[in-house]
């Protein structure tokens, strides 16, 4: 049976939890305004690498991976991720302001900030923001930002500068945590105690074992006994 991995990398910032450490550091660079991989294209940069892959293709119109229930194809495996949950119509995940459910919680994180107002994407050239990753996408590919980016304008950005999530996105977090620590600590309990059956069942067949072994031992020395009988 396949084992779990695991999300022990704790963002000390926002507490989401992460399976890689090169997941969480290229996280906490949302939190500091750090985005070292830069598009040759646009100018438009990232927290990492894969992001700056992923972006590259709204340049080159790549969209490698494709729906086999309806067609769609997309250019981030993210969202062709939540795309296939889309068929499942299942939304689990409910917005606390409006009672709008979502199957995924991240459309759910996107969508809060739509009623708190929160655009954690800058753009690195003007002073826009924007609350989808997507948006400071389209907006780099504007006229605007060309002209700008072309002219060597830009705005600065304090690379030290921490963001704190709004108390509401945090109680959605949290509690979408303790709910999944539940979870967690029921499958410890459900493997421990297989492990304890597992222990209970070699013990068993190792005292099974040392029997038979002692049987035969005495077996042999009755036949052993019966030649010399015979012979005499």
């Amino acid at each position: 049976m396949a084992t779990k991995t695991i999300k022990c990398h704790i963002c000390v910032i926002c507490s989401r939890t992460y399976k890689r450490k090169y997941q969480l550091i290229s996280h906490i660079r949302i939190h500091t305004g750090e985005r070292p991989y830069k598009c040759e294209t646009c100018g438009s940069s990232f927290t990492s690498s894969g992001g700056l892959q992923s972006h590259v293709r709204t340049h080159t119109g790549e969209k490698p991976y494709k729906c086999t229930i309806c067609g769609k194809t997309f250019s981030w495996k993210s969202t062709f991720n939540r795309h296939l949950k889309t068929h499942s119509n299942a939304k689990a995940h409910i917005c606390v302001f409006c009672g709008r459910g979502f199957v995924d919680s991240e459309d759910l994180y996107r969508h809060i900030r739509s009623h708190i107002g929160e655009k954690p994407y800058p753009c690195d050239v003007c002073s826009k923001e924007y609350s989808r990753s997507r948006y400071l996408a389209e907006h780099s590919r504007t006229a605007s930002h060309q002209k700008k980016l072309n002219s060597g304008g830009g705005v600065s950005h304090d690379a030290n500068a921490s963001f704190t999530p709004p108390p509401v996105l945090l109680d959605t977090v949290i509690a979408e945590k303790k709910e999944r620590l539940q979870v967690v600590n029921q499958e410890i309990q459900a493997q421990q105690a297989n492990v304890r059956r597992f222990i209970a069942m070699i013990n068993s067949h190792e005292a099974e074992s040392k029997s038979l072994e002692n049987e035969i031992e005495q077996l042999e020395t009755s036949k052993a006994k019966g030649k010399r009988f015979l012979n005499d």
